[in-house]
């Protein structure tokens, strides 16, 4: 579902990544496994980095990291996530529990403001930082784009949400 809407100078678009390839992992043990195979990692939870192949890895708990790819086909930097076998460390396959969307455009702080109810400043949504709240009355990830919330923000939330996120957001879209 891909919805592209200009009115005037708002600009909004929303692209659902649910396609890609994105995988987590969790347990004790996995930062210093990751760290070992030289990925590099965020140092804080609730926040992301970007890597040198163009994907991000976001920290989601204390023990919890999900890798997304910006390419359409998994890469090498899948491999060191997916094969990882020492102790206390379990693979989390967030392809098959996540639907992935990407919201872009000029409009996107407006929109932002009007799906979700934090403050984008409290919830450390600048500076790498992501939130872990609800949009539209389910739980959601929302990660800011690389530009900082003005220039877009991608929601990852349950899969069997992916039609009526996708229905909310495509509101939003044909609204502007």
């Amino acid at each position: 579902m891909v919805m592209n809407k200009k009115t005037g100078s708002s600009d909004f678009c929303v692209i659902n990544l649910s396609h890609r390839p994105r995988f987590g992992v969790r347990g004790r043990g996995v930062s210093a496994a990751l760290s070992d195979r030289r990925v590099p990692l965020p140092n804080h939870v609730n926040t992301w980095l970007r890597l040198s192949s163009g994907g991000i890895t976001l920290r989601t708990g204390n023990h919890e990291y999900w890798w997304l790819s910006d390419a359409e086909q998994s890469g090498g930097d899948s491999t060191a996530w997916r094969n990882l076998s020492e102790p206390d460390c379990y693979p989390l396959f967030c392809r098959d529990s996540h639907c992935w969307w990407r919201c872009s455009g000029a409009a996107s702080l407006d929109v932002f403001g009007q799906l979700f109810t934090i403050d984008p400043q409290r919830a450390g949504l600048f500076a790498n930082g992501f939130a872990q709240t609800q949009v539209a009355h389910i739980n959601a990830i929302v990660v800011p784009a690389e530009g900082g919330l003005a220039m877009g923000f991608d929601i990852l939330c349950d899969s069997s949400y992916e039609e009526y996120i996708g229905g909310v957001l495509n509101e939003m879209a044909a609204e502007r």
